[in-house]
């Protein structure tokens, strides 16, 4: 049996500064987490789907192990409490994600928020 493929994206390119904050947005089933995936080199084959190309971070190409130290995202199915700000979620995330304490937290979420 042959596989078809579907090309989602192709010549994309983009960058994101230090200290920026990118938001994706988009209906449900339209590939956002599957894009954040791919990105933080968590991509799965499951279903036979496959991404090419290459991902840099800074000049040099991104390994799975250095994602982390200078992004992060927040997978669709963490659980995050709907009532809090995103001033909020972003406190208690510095607190969790960066272990520091309310009052750092605070300053870094004021500093993110802008």
């Amino acid at each position: 049996m042959n596989k078809t493929y579907k090309r989602i994206v192709s010549s994309s390119s983009g960058l994101v500064a230090k200290q920026e904050m990118v938001a994706i947005l988009g209906p449900s089933g339209a590939g956002k987490t599957s894009l954040l995936n791919i990105l933080a080199k968590r991509e799965s084959t499951r279903g036979g789907s496959y991404s090419s190309g290459s991902i840099n971070l800074g000049q040099k190409p991104l390994r799975a192990s250095d994602f982390g130290k200078s992004a992060s995202f927040v997978q669709q199915d963490d659980i995050l409490n709907g009532s809090l700000t995103p001033r909020e979620l972003l406190i208690f995330a510095c607190r969790i994600r960066l272990n520091l304490p309310t009052g750092e937290a605070e300053a870094r979420a004021d500093e993110i928020i802008g």
